[in-house]
């Protein structure tokens, strides 16, 4: 079938934490932000709060927005890429999609009509969840009605960032990441609560980061 398709199992991070399963196409992605805090071998991840420490890393971190632990467990913890690049963040048989596994989903989601009819490419709305996004008063984009968003189940939060300056753009962004660099940068996939998009991850219209920045991660099947 075409459509998405949710399973009543689960999958459990090595802290024990559950995650949804959703299958889009071919994918199978994690219903939610990753939160784990430790790589898949048992490895303890650093958590790190100040901004000067984090700004100076370059090995795996992770935080949670804020610094606030409730935060963390309700819009996932922000990952530097240092984590990514260990290919161990995610649970054992899944992994940080690549650029062009984000695209494909992209791809799906508006060939299969999840776009609104009068403007298909525009399904920022469709992946964004109905909670959280600041509200923005202008048609079909994310913070627009959120209660209308999240047609596919992605339920993609406003989870903000983290750069070497700080926190920011909780309620209005967010960044997931990717495995694929952009020379120095990584590029990664987004949601604005001003924009209509699901964020592009490469080369076409899309937006990279430093590896040094405190982002989302989702994770897909091997």
């Amino acid at each position: 079938s075409q459509v998405k398709t949710f399973y009543d199992f689960t999958v459990k991070d090595i802290d024990g934490n559950d995650y949804s399963i959703i299958k889009f196409g071919n994918q199978f992605w994690l219903g939610e932000n990753l939160k784990v805090t430790k790589y898949n071998d048992g490895i303890v991840i650093p958590i790190v709060q100040d901004n000067t420490a984090w700004a100076n890393l370059s090995t795996g971190a992770y935080c949670w927005y804020n610094n606030d632990l409730q935060t963390g467990n309700f819009y996932g913890s922000l990952y530097n890429f240092y984590t990514v690049n260990t290919n161990k963040i995610c649970p054992t048989g899944w992994h940080v999609p690549s650029s062009a596994e984000w695209n494909a989903l992209n791809d799906f989601l508006k060939i299969n009509d999840y776009g609104l009819t009068e403007c298909a490419n525009y399904i920022g709305k469709v992946v964004a969840a109905k909670v959280s996004w600041s509200s923005w008063d202008s048609q079909y984009t994310v913070g627009y009605q959120p209660e209308t968003n999240n047609i596919s189940g992605f339920s993609g939060l406003a989870a903000g960032v983290r750069s070497t300056n700080g926190f920011s753009d909780k309620g209005k962004t967010t960044l997931w990441w990717s495995t694929t660099l952009n020379n120095d940068n990584v590029w990664v996939t987004s949601l604005n609560y001003s924009g209509r998009g699901f964020g592009t991850s490469g080369p076409t219209s899309g937006t990279s980061s430093p590896k040094k920045s405190g982002l989302s991660i989702r994770c897909i099947k091997d």
